[in-house]
């Protein structure tokens, strides 16, 4: 939160501004594993699945929101194309609406969108991560801006930058901004 880190108003880079959405948090990690010996003469590959809460490895067949997105939006195959000759990939994000932490979006269902992108070398940046999510068919956070210049702006000013309507229920207030570093090889982000 930017009230526990005001020195990142003093970092040299621009930022990515995305809406901060306000459900419950879902991970998503396809693990490579080591295919048997058929699979492996087949050109067939094997991986691990791994559905997460906050604080809690989930199930493939809970009703937790979380394996229900999964199967919604088919995400172990959209980690598979995503994957490439990587270890493992992870997207994490936010599931929200009408069963979750009471529907601050006022949102009719259940829907989920990404916001981060993790391979082992390091997490995308928010452009890049999304473009590739909604090429395998996932939702990213909505992006407010991009090439936010926060030099010479206090920790006030960027609370006050938080405030606004949610792209996803224009009729509700945000819960906040997630501001994200654009520099190449700066990986940082704080929200307000």
């Amino acid at each position: 939160r930017i009230q526990n880190c005001g020195q990142m108003l003093k970092v040299p880079t621009r930022w990515t501004a995305t809406e901060k959405v306000d459900g419950m948090s879902s991970t998503y990690l396809l693990r490579r594993k080591k295919a048997g010996l058929l699979k492996r003469i087949l050109g067939q590959r094997e991986y691990e699945f791994i559905i997460c809460s906050r604080n809690n490895k989930l199930g493939p067949n809970s009703t937790f929101p979380q394996v229900v997105m999964a199967k919604k939006y088919h995400i172990r195959e959209a980690l598979e194309k995503l994957i490439g000759e990587n270890a493992w990939v992870c997207v994490q994000g936010e599931t929200y609406g009408s069963r979750v932490n009471g529907n601050r979006l006022k949102y009719d269902g259940n829907d989920l969108m990404i916001f981060n992108l993790i391979y082992p070398d390091g997490r995308e940046k928010s452009l890049s991560g999304k473009k590739m999510i909604e090429s395998v068919g996932l939702k990213w956070v909505p992006i407010i801006e991009t090439g936010v210049d926060l030099s010479g702006k206090s920790e006030e000013d960027v609370l006050k930058m938080s405030t606004g309507y949610s792209k996803i229920n224009p009729n509700v207030l945000r819960e906040g901004i997630v501001f994200r570093s654009e520099k190449e090889g700066l990986d940082l982000s704080f929200k307000a």
